[in-house]
């Protein structure tokens, strides 16, 4: 339940940091006044999209004719590079984040790696390969990822080896998945012999507190002492009692000292009686009139009542034990769930050292400019700068202190979802501290951002996005005449992480001239990484793969025959 409603507040507290996405994107794509606007060519399907000056910009549906006629604005100019031939598609594959459901995508990747190979090979377009895959930077231009998408993107672009023209496939990322997933995704824990020292202090002091709680409660020491007086003086009482009854059935009268003797006994015993709290006693006046009525046989009732009053308390007496046994089970109870929920909520649910070494050993080897593909796009975030970290060529050949950074930070920065694993800290090229956290706070489907660099930081046209999801959670439906604020505490988080993926789908979709999406709906959580979820990860793969294999089989032979057919080897050249 804690863990429940730990990761309930972490995905609150991640979703509303993804509110700041948008105004990022509009950052991006704030243009001053000597920069372009974009003005769309709705009559091709937004493939073209035509840049004007402002200063030239004069009457939009002018310009939107003109577009639509081929010729340029006066002083305009197109978005493109020069050694992109116009029939050939700059090609994106944009991967979303969500942990251990990167699985999903994993799956389609080998279906496009194989049948890509085998559509190739049926076409003689190349040599027999013992893999008998096509890597992702023979088909795509630039590959972008956040979080799980962002390792998988570092997998896909990232040399085996140091001057190595060979990058990791589909293959290798799904054994990352299969093989060291419950690893990574493995809780940390309290130290037990620490946990089991605390669970004995607290039952020690449960059981203390609840022994002095019941004491207060079931013990007296004022009804005790009563007793203890109200008993002597009964059995005193009787004594004088019986004394005076022989002297009155005795012929010979009492003699003067017998008489003073009687007297002084009976000062004694109203001395003793103004000691005694009757109030205290259960029916006490009805004892005390018993008592103090000097008749033996109503003293004897008296005695009779004591006792029995007597035994009663000592029998509600023992009921202190209850308490005691009840602050033991308490103590050791709060002795193990207030360490508990202080180790947990002060830190990260999973080791971040385990992650590391793993990407390390993988990635450690090359920096973001040694990628394979012509572009890619890593996003995390840096915390205390307080900017996104978009690690791509573009990035490093502007600023390479801050960019060009190994290729397993920049994966292990992308992939540090706050409250799942620890930010990835390191010092940059300037020597100041980067302290990422998870690119997901700003897009969690990264295809918008991927489409601006490729458009307007590195001046690509006929762009294709394939972005590819990891699972999207199925929202409840929303009563509208009970809403209250625990119906958003529940539903926020994964609200803002939707909604962020599909307006960003939509204005890629919008932006771009083809746009493929490819996503399923799964319940499955990110870190749902036992075997049993595996499979299930696995399922919705290969049912998200037979939903869209013709829509998927018509895409490969697209890419295939602009990278790899003799007409395209001949236009490169």
């Amino acid at each position: 339940m804690l863990r429940s409603k730990t990761n309930t507040l972490v995905k609150i507290g991640f979703a509303m940091a993804m509110i700041a996405s948008l105004t990022v994107a509009s950052d991006m794509m704030s243009l001053s006044s000597s920069e372009p606007i974009f003005v769309v060519d709705q009559d091709k399907h937004l493939g073209e999209i035509t840049i004007v000056q402002p200063e030239k910009y004069l009457n939009l549906a002018a310009v939107q004719d003109d577009a639509s006629s081929g010729s340029k604005p006066a002083g305009g100019s197109t978005a493109s590079d020069d050694d992109q031939p116009d029939h050939k598609h700059y090609n994106i594959l944009s991967i979303d984040g969500g942990g251990i459901r990167g699985i999903i995508p994993t799956v389609l990747i080998q279906y496009i790696e194989t049948e890509s190979y085998a559509y190739a090979r049926n076409m003689s377009y190349i040599k027999e390969d013992s893999r008998g895959i096509i890597e992702m930077k023979d088909l795509f231009d630039m590959v972008a990822g956040t979080s799980t998408g962002g390792l998988i993107t570092t997998a896909l672009v990232t040399p085996k080896e140091v001057n190595s023209k060979e990058a990791y496939n589909a293959s290798f990322v799904m054994s990352i998945f299969e093989d060291k997933g419950a690893e990574i995704f493995k809780s940390q824990s309290i130290n037990k012999g620490l946990l089991g020292i605390m669970i004995t202090i607290m039952i020690m002091i449960g059981g203390v507190l609840g022994y002095r709680l019941g004491k207060n409660i079931f013990a007296n020491q004022q009804v005790e002492d009563t007793n203890y007086k109200l008993r002597h003086y009964i059995k005193e009482a009787k004594k004088t009692a019986k004394h005076d009854d022989k002297m009155h059935d005795s012929e010979t009268k009492t003699s003067a000292l017998g008489s003073q003797l009687l007297k002084h006994m009976s000062v004694a015993l109203t001395k003793k009686v103004e000691q005694i709290h009757y109030e205290l006693i259960p029916e006490g006046q009805k004892l005390q009139e018993l008592v103090e009525s000097h008749d033996y046989w109503k003293i004897k009732e008296a005695e009779r009542l004591l006792q029995e009053r007597e035994g009663k308390y000592r029998e509600s007496k023992q009921k202190k034990w209850i308490f005691c046994v009840f602050g033991l089970i308490l103590g050791g109870a709060l002795g193990y769930y207030i360490p508990v929920a202080v180790y947990y909520l002060g830190n990260s649910n999973y080791n971040r050292t385990v992650i590391d070494t793993y990407l390390k050993s993988f990635f450690g080897h090359a920096k973001v400019s040694d990628i394979l593909t012509d572009e890619c796009l890593i996003v995390a975030y840096s915390y205390n700068a307080q900017q996104p970290r978009f690690y791509s060529k573009y990035e490093v050949s502007k600023d390479p202190q801050i960019y060009d950074v190994g290729l397993d930070i920049a994966a292990g920065g992308s992939s540090a979802a706050p409250g799942y694993f620890d930010p990835k800290v390191f010092e940059n090229g300037r020597g100041e501290t980067e302290v990422l956290v998870d690119g997901g706070i700003i897009a969690n489907n990264p295809s918008m951002y991927a489409f601006i660099f490729a458009s307007e930081m590195n001046k690509k046209k006929n762009i294709r996005v394939v972005s590819i999801g990891t699972g999207q959670v199925k929202q409840p439906m929303i009563d509208p005449d009970n809403v209250s604020i625990l119906t958003w505490v529940e539903n926020l988080g994964d609200l803002i992480v939707d909604v962020e993926v599909t307006a960003h789908a939509y204005f890629t979709e919008f932006l771009a001239g083809k746009y493929h999406r490819y996503q399923v709906e799964t319940e499955l959580p990110l870190d749902a990484a036992d075997g049993e979820s595996i499979k299930a990860l696995k399922k919705l793969g290969n049912n998200l793969l037979e939903q869209e294999k013709e829509n998927l089989d018509i895409l490969i032979r697209e890419l295939v025959e602009e990278r790899l057919s003799p007409k395209a080897k001949q236009t490169a050249k």
